[in-house]
């Protein structure tokens, strides 16, 4: 119950809730789908107010959750909002993302979003990231559905 309202409070202290949030983040597997999702949204709140050193923290974590397909959609939200400030944070994390971009084809719109702000770090990570970009267009399961619809 009290994770559906840190959101709000986040907004009017948000020091407080900092301080706690990679803790919080760590009882995420023991939170039930409806409590995952408002500490998800506590998040993003941290990100929208571009709190960097505690996003940066957070990073990791949510690349690890980008498999679980009830959440990812949320998780890419909060990571595309990362990217528009702080890019280089997500910059290591390219072939991950390219894997969940195989793995979940419906997603690809939102990692590109991701590899474009990455990619304006430097010219190096740009032809880094047309390359996984050209590999994310490849894909397999993207060619299956277009022959299925013929």
């Amino acid at each position: 119950m009290l994770l559906r309202v840190l959101p709000a409070v986040c907004e009017e202290q948000p020091q407080p809730i900092h301080r706690h949030l990679t803790g919080l983040l760590a009882l995420m597997p023991q939170l039930e789908q409806p409590e995952q999702y408002h500490l998800l949204r506590l998040l993003h709140v941290a990100a929208r107010r571009r709190q960097v050193e505690v996003v940066q923290k957070c990073v990791p974590f949510l690349i690890r959750h980008l498999k679980d397909a009830t959440h990812n959609d949320v998780i890419l939200n909060i990571l595309t909002e990362i990217s528009g400030y702080e890019p280089a944070a997500l910059d290591s994390f390219l072939p991950r993302l390219k894997e969940i971009g195989e793995r979940f084809p419906c997603l690809i719109g939102q990692l590109a979003r991701i590899y474009g702000a990455v990619g304006l770090v430097d010219e190096k990570t740009v032809k880094a990231i047309h390359n996984e970009t050209q590999l994310l267009q490849d894909n397999p399961a993207k060619k299956t559905k277009k022959k299925s619809r013929k």
